[in-house]
């Protein structure tokens, strides 16, 4: 029943595709087993009415089928008013030797009565018994709007006959739907194999938890050989409990020794929460070992046996990290070998306010040995301008959360500044290879320094696989040509026993379903039905006859107010939202005289011209505008500025293949606001070099990119840019550092995605179906407590509210209507001893974090009491010494008396 848990755990996923392949999948192993307390749970929850009547098929099934259900279901067919869900019923009963009558009863009767919402069952019928006679009746619902009818109707026909399925592969693969998508994948991999493996790698580093669970459901039927890496970095990376489990179920059913050993080295070097889980695939990978009789000791003895080596390498590498310590004199040569009393120490020791060696070696040691110590400091280590301080606290970072980290590194491999690769590529050193080769390989297709090409060149192994150097040239060739790179990359292909002339895109067949070509095809989609939805409501409001709407009024107001930059600004979000009409686009135009608000203008107008266009797709008029010699650029900027964050997203690698930073001024700022969009740091270099732009609005939206993209990129610009002539992007400028400098101090954004991954580990846990919590040893749920003593709190910033307050006081005509938290609203001060309240929003070990809504911030209590009985949410009031007052940031210590709860 284990083997079953996975599948069951996919019933509660948001895609409905993904929830129906696990009822199929369950309805295809259990056979004769019923498990039904999960799906009766299952079936309670299920909005789909398909779904909801299979789940419950599936937890009390009928096993009786015979000659009176086929009389009945004839009986049924021919009534005016058949009773479909007994119909359906029956349906379900069918077995190989009753479905042949039935199909032919239903071959005859009229379908035309059946809800719409029940169709899927019907489908499943014919996807399960149907023959080449129901060929066309199963491509007619390939193209269904329901997934759970296309994804049955791929099945069947995969079983029929699966070559029809070709010319439906690009419409599958540009679903909507994660589990439509993942299951084409599978499909792509009959044909494209090399193409398949690459998106499936791309569903599985998804941000979208559906996305990676619907790519583990179908990498079951891929080569495991091929993909066992990507699962291996995905095991490195993943922090749902429940995904992890369903990765490790691939990973037992394949018992291979190497990846055994490499589980063992992720079990000792992963966090304690999810070593536990990693622990128990190892324990059941070696099960498998011993029944194939690749090993000959008792398995668990194996296992323990391949944990004890992995540590003994891990802390070899982590004494070596304390060689700086220990000729700093912080450590004793002879003391150092025990790894717990010298963190122990080195914590005693560490401060920001330590000389630069001192901090350096500390940072180093803590990083390698005890990352976790580490984290509430990472803001302030990060903005220090010393690279290996840098490259510490990012090891510190990626140890801990790989997969929030892979973002930050992202942010340093791909940034304008060599310094700062150079950074990333160092951390990348230090990780395991498996999480570090697919960003070295992305790094190096688009490095153009020589000294940082070679250091990439070290890390990588040898030989790489040809489909690997294919993906690389391949990538490359899609970036800035630069000698250097094309040598390596040679001699890489000459290792390897491969011709860089046989690696070339241009000497394979394009199979035309690369990530790049269906990331845009999605795009095409999600633009497409975008406008047609505000299309739509466009004509019902004209239909209407109602008076403009209040954006427009808005924009037409401010407009005028406002300066070049903050103009174009309005007209472009005017333009994504369908917020203006021509007549106020033309009273703007009169009274414009400036040449970028004025070709805004006459983009937005193009958009209106635009979207009035039957199936108009601004991705698809974006890819014709820029193949002619010479684009339409008030196409082009009005098809950007017209994409959503998401589409923008799926558009980037098209974006990126363009030399944009040449185009000209007047579509900058448009092209800049889509990349912001886009949050890839892909875009760095080209963004930088446009905050040296001559026109003012253009260095504008160059700093609203970067920070949007890259902020890490701005602290050495914004000092000139402060001074800049223009006082439009001196203010952007100044209020941008603003933000930098209220981020860094108060680790918001940071801890934030430090904390995502993690806070909610253990409620998850508890989520899994019972057969997986079996998996887990009760020891996870102490693991995660401690994480959520040591973890900071994602802080918002308070100076504005304070500020706020300040002036509510002071203001003329305001004296007899006093805030009745007045009096709670006096300015913190360290020392001060003073009442406070507020909801709890974080109840830590000895400490709480509230929410006063008298000072509007955050506010830490610390009481040294250990985890109070309070729950979050809970009003919570007390007297404290205020400790101190840092930035937003407010700590403070309870005082003994008058505590209340």
């Amino acid at each position: 029943m284990s083997s079953f848990s996975p599948l069951l755990n996919n019933l509660d996923a948001k895609d409905l595709a993904v929830r129906l392949f696990a009822i199929l999948r369950l309805h295809e192993l259990t056979g004769g087993e019923v498990i039904p307390d999960k799906l009766r749970q299952a079936a309670e929850t299920e909005t789909d009415p398909a779904l909801k009547l299979y789940l419950n098929w599936l937890a009390h099934p009928d096993q009786t089928a015979g000659a009176s259900n086929l009389a009945e279901l004839d009986s049924l067919l021919k009534q005016k008013q058949p009773e479909w869900p007994r119909i359906l019923r029956l349906l379900l009963q069918a077995n190989k030797e009753t479905a042949v009558p039935a199909l032919n009863v239903l071959r005859k009767a009229s379908l035309h009565s059946l809800p719409a919402g029940l169709l899927p069952i019907l489908v499943g019928f014919y996807s399960r018994f149907g023959d080449t006679q129901d060929v066309a009746l199963l491509e007619s619902w390939c193209s269904h709007a329901n997934p759970a009818v296309t994804i049955l109707a791929v099945e069947g026909l995969s079983r029929i006959q699966p070559e029809k399925l070709r010319s439906f592969l690009y419409p599958l693969l540009t679903s909507e739907s994660a589990g439509i998508r993942s299951r084409a994948i599978r499909l792509l991999h009959r044909w494209h194999p090399q193409e398949a493996l690459c998106q499936l790698s791309d569903m599985l580093a998804s941000e979208i938890i559906d996305e990676r669970r619907a790519a583990l459901a179908h990498a079951f039927f891929l080569p495991f050989d091929r993909i066992k890496s990507d699962l291996i970095r995905f095991m490195i990376k993943e922090v749902e409990p429940a995904l992890l489990v369903q990765a490790g179920q691939l990973l037992i059913i394949n018992p291979d020794m190497e990846v055994a050993q490499a589980i063992a080295a992720v079990a000792v070097e992963t966090i304690a929460e999810k070593a536990p889980i990693i622990k128990n695939v190892l324990d059941q990978q070696c099960e498998f070992l011993a029944r194939i009789n690749l090993i000959q000791d008792e398995p668990r003895v194996f296992a323990a046996a391949l944990i004890e080596k992995a540590r003994a390498v891990s802390e070899e590498k982590r004494l070596a990290s304390l060689s700086e310590a220990i000729q700093a004199g912080l450590l004793q040569q002879q003391t150092a070998k025990d790894l717990s009393q010298s963190a122990a120490w080195l914590k005693t020791k560490f401060s920001l306010q330590l000389s630069l060696p001192t901090l350096q070696a500390i940072v180093d040691s803590l990083a390698a040995i005890e990352p976790e110590f580490l984290m509430p400091h990472l803001p302030a280590i990060l903005q220090m301008r010393d690279i290996k301080l840098q490259i510490a606290g990012l090891s510190a970072m990626a140890r801990v959360t790989p997969m929030r980290a892979e973002k930050l590194l992202e942010q340093y491999l791909f940034s304008a500044t060599p310094a700062r690769r150079r950074t990333g590529i160092n951390v990348l050193t230090r990780l395991d290879k498996a999480f570090a080769l697919p960003l070295l390989l992305r790094t190096l297709a688009i490095e153009t320094e020589k000294e940082l090409l070679d250091l990439i060149v070290k890390q990588l192994p040898e030989p790489l696989s040809h489909e690997t150097l294919m993906q690389l040239v391949k990538s490359s060739q899609n970036g800035e040509t630069n000698p250097e790179r094309h040598a390596i990359i040679s001699a890489l292909c000459e290792k390897a026993g491969l011709k860089l002339s046989e690696a070339e895109p241009g000497n394979s067949l394009d199979s035309g379903f690369s990530s790049e070509e269906i990331m845009l095809g999605r795009a095409e989609k999600q633009g497409s039905a975008l406008q047609q939805s505000q299309r739509h409501k466009a004509q019902e409001i004209s239909q209407q006859k109602a008076p403009p709407a209040k954006a427009a009024q808005e924009i037409l107001i401010h407009y005028s107010s406002s300066q070049p930059a903050a103009r174009i600004f309005q007209l472009i979000k005017a333009i994504r939202e369908n917020a203006i009409e021509t007549d106020a686009l033309v009273d703007m135009a009169d009274n414009e005289t400036a040449e970028l608000p004025t070709f805004a203008i006459q983009t937005a107008i193009k958009a209106i011209e635009l979207r009035s266009q039957k199936s108009f797709s601004p991705v698809q008029t974006l890819k014709r505008s820029l193949a002619q010699e010479v684009p339409v650029w008030v196409e082009v900027a009005a098809t950007l500025a017209m994409m959503t964050p998401q589409t923008a997203r799926l558009a980037a690698p098209m974006l990126q293949q363009q030399r944009w930073g040449n185009w000209p001024a007047t579509v900058l700022p448009f092209m800049l606001d889509c990349v912001s969009n886009t949050a890839k740091p892909q875009f760095s270099a080209c963004a930088s070099t446009l905050l040296q732009h001559t026109l003012p609005e253009i260095r504008c939206f160059a700093i609203s990119c970067l920070f949007a993209i890259n902020p890490g990129e701005l602290p050495e610009h914004l000092p000139a840019l402060i001074t800049d002539n223009n006082p439009e992007v001196a203010a952007l400028a100044q209020s941008t550092l603003r933000k930098i400098k209220a981020q860094t101090s108060s680790g918001q954004g940071l801890f934030a995605m430090l904390s995502d991954g993690l806070s909610g580990l253990a409620d998850k846990w508890q989520d899994l179906p019972m057969i997986a919590q079996l998996a887990v040893p009760a020891t996870i749920i102490l693991a995660m407590g401690l994480y959520l003593f040591m973890a900071a709190p994602e802080i918002k910033p308070a100076s504005s509210a304070r500020a706020n307050t300040t002036t509510s006081k002071s203001s003329p005509g305001k004296k007899g209507a006093a805030h009745r938290f007045e009096h709670w609203r006096q300015p913190v001060e360290s020392g001060q001893e003073r009442v406070v309240f507020g909801r709890i929003e974080e109840n830590y070990a000895d400490s709480l974090l509230l929410h006063s809504p008298a000072l509007q911030a955050p506010l830490l209590v610390r009481h040294g009491k250990g985890v109070l009985p309070l729950r979050k949410n809970q009003h919570f009031n007390a007297r404290v010494k205020i400790d101190s007052v840092v930035g937003d940031r407010i700590e403070s210590t309870l005082l003994p008396s008058r505590e209340k709860k």
